[in-house]
């Protein structure tokens, strides 16, 4: 035999005891709706309803008679029934209004039904359960509604009145539903209520199946399935259930899992690689070729380290749960990075391990979780120059694995645009880099820059005025890259390196977040939560140089006249060795002849020596008194 189990669950809402147009005529005695549900194998059928109303002193309520009401039904009868006409048995002095439903299958029924009550004003959804089973657990026809078929003809009333075929005082009566038939694979069922509601099942079924769902944080699954079924209903079955535990089993052995008192349980977990795999072994696991599941995880515009994941699931015990059981109660476990966003019909909480916990209310559910994707690291290089600008550059480091799921998204999220810097990635062995740079010729013009790229991001420069060789300057710096990322979880931190100018260095004060590593004009920040840096310095400034090129052009000028005195000195003073040297030489020529005349006189030469040396000392006085003393000009010792 073929089997199938449908289920369909809404929203009670608030009863609507709107009046059938044919019961304006007898409010006295009332009028009686009777229904006919036909229902095949696949699904397909057909519901017939019928009012009946007496015809006795029918124009004290109708304008019009009959026919008034019969075309009045015909022009506002919903799309969803067809109106087959009212006919009048006067042997009986009534009258019977037809009207007919067609379905192709259940959920075609399900829609027809819910079009239904809203065209006859109700709030409520349909709740339709419909069992058709052959098997171990279950076996038979059930079926079970909320509504009745007076409910479905609610939408006359206001045809009516408006058409004015009755008042709508008139239209104020009360009606009661009748006689409710069902026929199922030609077997006719009577219903236990005025409401359809036929329950001819052999019940072995469980009573509760929980499907407890985690995702791991490698992308697999682990599935937990729990079993309880009624002490007496286990012993019913015997080895039927145990065959069929036997065969649902995927992996290892069943545990014993302890439930109500009256009940047996039994356990068993297994793994799953992806969604497919899961689905085949949920599916063993409940004796059902239906069950599928679906996860996308994705990255959102907004913020691409900010990721979604969507999961979907339809869950089917059909062939071993008990129509009047709880059926699936369904939970899934995430990582403690996630955080719940929606789901249908489902609640969150947390374990004892602050894992996040989802349940949905229903065996097919969505449920979508957030999760940052971690940067591995966020480093910051500024770079003060002489003239007052600033140059940074943001590095945001980013695991492989991460930046391939992620894709395009951070790049374009991380990219300043021309207007405020230069972007580009740089691939590494352990890491993908987004590099941006950003210069500005003052703080005040960065910190504009920074508004628009990284609000909370700011530098702030403060000089002293008037002229210092060695002036004393304050600066700060803030930025959080977690933030500008919305709450980016950062692996190694935040780093930063700052530098100032050469010949600059930074005092021993300190303010910030992390105790930094000064070394000179270097200040270094490692494994931070986020920077902030408050710290003064000192250097010299271009007025500085420039004060200190004038002195240098000074003293080298000074220089210059000095070796240019020097010189001159030592010119003049060689001037007048020089002279000292001829008068010298003068001397020492007359000398030599005044030794030769003695020698002469001496050897006897008695007149001619006298002559000479007369004539060698006149020689001697006229040389001397030709050498006249050095003299030095004013120019000689510039």
């Amino acid at each position: 035999m073929m089997t199938a189990q449908t289920t369909r669950r809404g929203k009670t809402g608030v009863f609507a005891a709107l009046l059938l147009v044919l019961t304006l005529i007898l409010s006295a005695c009332g009028a009686t709706v009777d229904t006919n549900l036909n229902l095949a194998k696949d699904g397909s059928g057909s519901r017939t309803i019928t009012a009946k109303l007496s015809t006795e002193n029918l124009s004290d309520y109708v304008d019009g008679g009959l026919k008034a009401i019969s075309d009045s039904l015909k022009k506002h009868t919903p799309e969803q029934l067809e109106f087959k006409g009212l006919k009048e048995n006067k042997e009986d002095s009534e009258a019977v209004a037809t009207f007919e439903m067609s379905f192709s299958s259940f959920d075609d029924y399900e829609t027809k039904i819910n079009g239904l009550l809203t065209a006859s004003g109700s709030e409520q959804s349909a709740e339709i359960s419909t069992v058709i089973e052959n098997n171990d657990f279950v076996s038979g026809f059930a079926t079970d509604e909320n509504f009745s078929s007076s409910e479905l003809l609610g939408w006359a009333e206001d045809g009516l009145v408006n058409d004015g075929v009755v008042s709508e005082e008139d239209a104020s009566g009360i009606f009661t539903d009748g006689e409710v038939k069902v026929k199922y694979d030609g077997k006719n069922y009577e219903s236990d209520s005025t409401r359809v509601s036929v329950n001819k099942v052999k019940d072995n079924g469980f009573d509760q199946i929980y499907v407890n769902t985690t995702l791991n944080a490698d992308g697999s699954f682990s599935q937990q399935v729990i079993y309880e079924i009624a002490k007496e209903k286990a012993t019913k079955l015997g080895d039927k259930l145990t065959n069929f535990l036997s065969t649902a089993t995927v992996a290892g052995e069943l545990e014993d899992y302890y439930g109500p008192t009256n009940s047996t349980g039994y356990s068993q977990t297994f793994e799953a690689s992806n969604v497919a795999e899961l689905a085949a072994k949920t599916g063993q696991a409940l004796g059902s070729e239906k069950i599928s599941y679906e996860y996308d995880f994705s990255s959102t515009p907004e913020n691409p380290t900010q990721t979604v994941g969507t999961l979907k699931s339809s869950l089917d015990c059909d062939t071993i749960c008990s129509p009047s059981g709880e059926r699936i109660a369904t939970t899934i476990r995430f990582p403690q990075e996630y955080e719940y966003v929606d789901g249908s019909n489902a609640t969150s909480s947390f374990g004892d391990d602050m894992e996040l916990e989802v349940s949905p209310q229903t065996d097919s559910y969505t449920v979508q979780v957030r999760k940052s994707i971690p940067l591995k690291a966020a480093e910051l290089d500024m770079n003060f120059s002489f003239n007052r600008s600033i140059e940074q550059t943001y590095t945001f480091s980013l695991a492989p694995e991460n930046a391939e799921l992620i894709g395009d998204g951070l790049a374009q999220f991380l990219d300043p645009g021309s207007d405020v810097g230069s972007f580009e990635t740089k691939q590494t062995d352990d890491a993908v880099q987004y590099i941006v740079k950003i210069s500005a010729e003052s703080a005040e013009a960065l910190n504009q820059k920074l508004g628009t790229y990284a609000p909370g991001a700011s530098v702030f420069a403060s000089y002293e005025e008037g002229f210092q060789m060695w002036p004393e300057y304050y600066l700060s710096a803030t930025w959080d890259p977690s933030e500008q990322l919305g709450g980016t979880p950062i692996t190694n931190g935040v780093s930063a390196n700052v530098s100032l100018p050469f010949w600059h260095s930074f005092t021993e004060d300190y303010i910030g977040s992390a105790v930094p590593t000064v070394k000179g004009g270097t200040l270094t920040v490692a494994n931070a939560s986020l920077l902030e840096v408050e710290r003064s310095a000192k250097g010299p400034t271009i007025g500085t140089f420039i004060a200190l090129g004038v002195l240098i052009v000074v003293l080298l000028i000074g220089l210059a006249v000095l070796f240019n005195y020097r010189k001159h000195i030592r010119s003049a003073g060689k001037k007048a060795w020089d002279q000292r040297d001829k008068a010298i030489n003068a001397g020492r020529k007359a000398a030599t002849g005044v030794a030769a005349a003695g020698a002469a006189a001496a050897a006897g030469v008695g007149a001619v020596a006298g002559a000479s040396i007369a004539q060698a000392n006149t020689a001697a006085q006229d040389s001397m008194s030709q050498a006249e003393p050095a003299e030095f000009s004013e120019a000689d010792l510039i």
